[in-house]
């Protein structure tokens, strides 16, 4: 099969948001699909990305952590701003949406109280707030508070319980400034993508000039491809990013359902904007080139890493060296990075003196280690440097050199943000 024909898909909600689907169901679904990669970006929520990575190694789909956060901007409120392949246990960022999402249960809190009083005086019976959060799994929504209306036989289906209940009931959002959420990602050494823009506003010199200070705040791409873009929004997307210089993403947003509070239309199919898998390996370019990071293929065959370098230069343009042993176990690696970026080793021994070296080297220019073992490796562990599973003999005889290139790369971006 070759490698476009699988569909990426960078944008889905599980049940620790507002997703009708767990995350492991949703990896199912992104399999049966035929999305081989998938983005969990679920609002202001991490709790699903390690089920969905456990469930993507079983399921052969390479699942990118990620997170939807909720943004404002000058005089634009409710900006999403989608991050992807972020240290999602990073303490900083864990404890920054923990204080949101208990403004977001304050919120929600609010909402069911007005409910409460329109069910009184309808003569129907409250619904307990206790009730509502014990089958809260993530985030607390309004989709949970809409569920409980749906269950109790108050209104026929979501549609109606937002359009009677949750519409007139809503209590403001709270908004994260915008430069405060696109730092959150970047400390979290993560990438950013502005989502579904048509939404911040119609008027396109307005969103050109959002768009432009969110780049200047450090904002990293735009989400040019969404089920609601038309062919005219998704090329009006695309030629401002590239006016910019940012990444261009896309997703279903795929949520299961759609209830009227939302403006786009969650039930597409998740991977219904059908991008493809090149579209994985040019995120990943950008991180490489963001984020730098030095791969070590330690004790592989010779041929092996030599046919590995040629597919990781060709594919992630990656500068390939090969460290020759000599007379010292610590070469002259002096020029061995003349500027900060992403390169391939070959090392023939896991040496930690060695490693040691490569890594002083590369730490001024903030350069992450990340070893890749061969199987028979008799490489240990070391502090300060970041490693993959190792790759068997039997994965790289039954794997396409472009297919494990790939393979390799997402494996080495996530072991650095474990």
């Amino acid at each position: 099969m070759a490698i476009d024909l699988w569909s990426v898909d960078l944008h889905s909600h599980t049940t620790y948001s507002d997703g009708s689907q767990s995350p492991e169901a949703l990896v199912r679904l992104a399999k049966a699909n035929g999305v081989r990669v998938l983005a969990i970006t679920d609002h202001d929520h991490t709790g699903g990305i390690d089920e969905a990575l456990a469930m993507g190694v079983n399921a052969g789909v390479e699942v990118i952590p990620g997170i939807e956060l909720s943004a404002s901007h000058a005089e634009f409120e409710d900006i999403h701003i989608l991050a992807y392949y972020f240290a999602w246990h990073a303490p900083q960022l864990l404890a920054r949406l923990e204080a949101f999402r208990m403004a977001r249960e304050t919120r929600a809190e609010r909402i069911l109280e007005r409910i409460n009083a329109k069910l009184g005086a309808e003569g129907r019976q409250p619904i307990a707030y206790e009730d509502v959060k014990a089958r809260v799994k993530g985030a607390f929504g309004r989709p949970h508070i809409a569920t409980q209306l749906v269950e109790r036989g108050y209104v026929p289906d979501m549609n109606a319980a937002f359009r009677d209940y949750l519409i007139p009931c809503n209590v403001p959002k709270y908004y994260m400034p915008a430069a405060e959420a696109l730092a959150l990602i970047h400390q979290a050494r993560g990438l950013s993508s502005v989502a579904h823009p048509k939404f911040i506003t119609p008027e396109r010199p307005r969103l050109r000039r959002v768009l432009t200070e969110l780049s200047a705040l450090g904002l990293d791409g735009i989400e040019a491809y969404h089920s609601d873009h038309h062919a005219d929004e998704r090329l009006y997307c695309i030629r401002l990013a590239n006016q910019l210089g940012l990444m261009i993403t896309g997703g279903s947003d795929y949520h299961g359902f759609n209830p009227q509070g939302m403006h786009h239309d969650g039930r597409s199919k998740l991977g219904s904007v059908q991008l493809p898998y090149g579209m994985a390996v040019r995120l990943r370019q950008f991180y490489l080139a963001r984020y730098p990071l030095a791969l070590l293929l330690l004790e592989w065959p010779p041929a092996a890493a030599a046919a590995l370098r040629r597919a990781l230069h060709m594919h992630y343009r990656l500068r390939s060296v090969e460290v020759v042993p000599g007379a010292s176990p610590t070469p002259d690696l002096a020029g061995l990075w003349p500027t900060a970026e992403s390169l391939v080793l070959s090392l023939p021994t896991g040496d930690p003196r060695l490693i040691q070296a490569i890594a002083a080297a590369g730490e001024p220019l903030g350069i992450r280690m990340v070893a890749v073992p061969w199987e028979r490796s008799g490489y240990e562990p070391q502090r300060g440097l970041y490693e993959t599973g190792g790759i068997s003999a039997e994965r790289f005889q039954r794997t396409s050199l472009e297919r494990l290139a790939h393979e390799v790369v997402h494996e080495a971006i996530l072991a650095q943000l474990r």
